[in-house]
């Protein structure tokens, strides 16, 4: 069985049942607890968040065999207390990879690709590069830290698409499946936004800019980089695509790359969540007790929009 707390306002509810847990067979034990972590005391778009003394009771309550945390997108939120949660279950895994808090890291723990919005079609057959119409898409909220981005593209003007939000998902997909470059700015707080694997899941290629050793804290899902375009500023970014903007070939190349990584870090996935449920439980509850009196606890810093909804 799936636990899951909130259920109703999971975002990504196609990703973990369609995609992370395609192959899993339920039992009547709880083996999968699933649960958003942010701050329970803000108004999210990520729906209810419990506590992480409400988590933990729950853990230690029912044991699951797998615990996915969803939506530890705010690194100074301090919610590194959480990832002790990986002492009462097999496996641990979890959204957003913040490279200050890898030292609290268990060695159950693992960061996980964010997925995609529901309504994506995770198995939507992706176009092929030299039948793609657009050259490059953007869709989302135009927030301050992107604008320069799209400035900078603009310098490959010719068939083009940015849409500043209010599509759907099958909209959004259908978008990318029909792009050649997505460029990914930042998310709320870091590199990372599901903008990423939507584009990475429809075929695109999904461009990022950020130092080099931010976009390896953010990114490196198990030792490996997705096989996008990186670059140092937009402007070495957008050069980065020019070189291959009519060499359809190379931009085949990239797309399979893509979607062969995609593949092989769903099956790594699978592969974690199906070995850590032949396994009984064991909390391991003394070390637990020690680490939480020497662990950060969260800390409220975040305004979130009065509305509730994403900026996707």
């Amino acid at each position: 069985m799936v636990k899951i707390i909130n259920d109703h306002c999971l975002v990504n509810h196609d990703y973990i049942f369609k995609t992370l847990l395609a192959k899993y067979n339920s039992s009547a034990s709880c083996d999968i607890l699933v649960y958003n972590c942010t701050d329970p005391t803000k108004r999210s778009h990520f729906g209810y968040a419990a506590s992480y003394e409400t988590v933990k009771d729950l853990a230690i309550k029912l044991r699951p065999k797998v615990i996915i945390q969803l939506a530890d997108e705010w690194a100074s939120e301090q919610n590194q207390l959480h990832n002790l949660l990986s002492l009462t279950t097999n496996l641990f895994l979890r959204h957003h990879r913040h490279g200050e808090h890898l030292d609290s890291y268990q060695s159950n723990t693992y960061a996980i690709p964010l997925g995609y919005a529901n309504g994506f079609d995770p198995l939507l057959s992706p176009q092929k590069m030299a039948s793609r119409r657009w050259t490059w898409s953007f869709s989302g909220a135009l927030r301050p830290n992107r604008q320069h981005m799209l400035v900078e593209f603009w310098r490959m003007w010719n068939n083009i698409v940015v849409g500043y939000g209010n599509q759907t998902p099958q909209e959004i997909q259908s978008l990318y499946n029909n792009s050649v470059f997505v460029p990914c700015g930042p998310g709320n707080s870091s590199l990372d936004c599901w903008r990423h694997y939507e584009a990475s899941i429809s075929g695109a290629i999904p461009v990022v800019c950020g130092s080099q050793q931010e976009i390896l804290d953010t990114f490196s899902f198990f030792g490996e980089l997705p096989p996008w375009i990186y670059a140092d500023t937009w402007a070495n970014a957008v050069t980065r695509c020019q070189e291959i903007q009519f060499d359809t070939h190379k931009q085949q190349e990239y797309q399979d790359n893509i979607l062969a990584w995609w593949h092989r870090t769903i099956a790594t996935i699978q592969d974690l969540i199906s070995s850590a449920l032949l396994k009984p439980v064991v909390p391991d509850l003394d070390r637990l007790a020690y680490l939480e009196t020497i662990t950060p606890k969260p800390r409220s810093v975040i305004c979130y929009s009065g509305d509730g909804r994403a900026n996707h």
